[in-house]
């Protein structure tokens, strides 16, 4: 139908992941972080009406998420250069998802960790 097709790939022993692989191996675009998209938008920032578009985290239906110094240090401990799947993550720090995402996304945001592909999580040596 002549769009761009976009698909986060997952491991190829996961049966839930054949989908997206799938379409991956049909031409689609690999998304693995915001750049891919952006790359494919031949564009090195995200467009200012996209950035106004995204709500703030305040906003009725969405909750601020406070974190705490003992919660951020948990992450950090259970981090390594290594990837870690996200649920792992949960699992291992038995954080509530949305805390453990709040304190990924300020980690990512000050360049101490990276995302891969599948949802792993690495701490940036």
């Amino acid at each position: 139908q002549g769009r761009q097709v976009f698909a986060v790939p997952g491991s190829p022993l996961d049966p839930r992941f054949e989908g997206t692989n799938n379409l991956i191996k049909e031409g689609a675009t690999m998304l693995t972080s915001v750049q891919d998209v952006l790359d494919a938008m031949g564009a090195s920032q995200a467009p200012l009406d996209l950035v106004r578009a995204v709500p703030p985290v305040t906003e009725k239906g969405f909750d601020a998420v406070e974190v705490s110094d003992l919660a951020r240090a948990r992450i950090l401990e259970l981090l390594s250069p290594t990837a870690i799947e996200f649920d792992d993550l949960i699992r291992e720090s038995k954080f509530l998802p949305e805390l453990t995402m709040a304190i990924l996304l300020e980690l990512e945001v000050a360049g101490r960790v990276r995302r891969e592909g599948g949802g792993r999580i690495a701490l940036i040596s």
